[in-house]
Formats: structure tokens, sequence, C-alpha cells
């Protein structure tokens, strides 16, 4: 009998949603969820990663659970979400039945406005 031990993998990518290009740099701070309230401040910890050049932060060998992901920096330019996305680790290391859980996070430009002050008309 030959079994292969493979590591649980979840796999954010941050995109810009217009243009489908992948965002380097962006932070994010996670957590497991289970643990968020726990009296044991250790066991509640919130770690931060942040993108690679190909818009991807790629987290292995989690205990099951349910983890939870947030923005907490963006880059320049684009708007911060505060939305959590979750994704959750059943017994077996398996995110919904597959070997790598995904989570696709998209962001918007920040739009601005800019009006021409004449101050010879005020």
């Amino acid at each position: 009998v030959s079994v292969t031990n493979t590591p649980t993998r979840i796999q954010l990518f941050k995109t810009d949603k217009e243009t489908k290009q992948p965002i380097a740099g962006a932070t994010f701070a996670v957590w497991n969820k289970a643990m968020e309230e726990s009296e044991d401040q250790a066991m509640g910890m919130v770690e931060t990663f942040v993108t690679d050049e190909n818009g991807m932060i790629e987290l292995k060998y989690l205990a099951p659970g349910t983890y939870c992901w947030q923005e907490k920096e963006v880059v320049p330019g684009y708007v911060l979400s505060d939305e959590i996305h979750e994704i959750t680790i059943d017994a077996d290391g398996r995110v919904s039945g597959e070997d790598v859980g995904v989570i696709k996070v998209q962001n918007d430009f920040t739009k601005m406005q800019f009006i021409k002050y004449d101050a010879e008309k005020r």
C-alpha cells in the first residue's frame, strides 16, 4: 500500500476587478474563527500575510477549522474591502471536497473626480 500525505493548502488570489491582473503587496489578516474569542490570547492569534507578485498568498498545513481572511492594507490606488472571507477545512484536510481551498478577491480602483478651481470667477 502506498500512501501520499499532501498538506492542506489554501490560496488567496487578489486581482484588479476590471483588468483581472494580479495585485502584489496587499496585506491580509488571517485567524482561526474558533479561537478568536479564546481566553488564551496565544490561541486567538492573528497573522498577516502579503500577496506576492502573482497576487497570491498560500498557506499550508492548517489544522481543521474555519479560517477568516480580511484585507488590512491595500495597494495605493485601490479601495480597501472590509469583507471577511471564511474558508473551512474539514477533519480530512479538505476544503469543500477539494485538496486546495481557493479565495478570489477583486478590488476596484479608487475613483477620484478633479474639479478645476478658477480663482478669478470667485
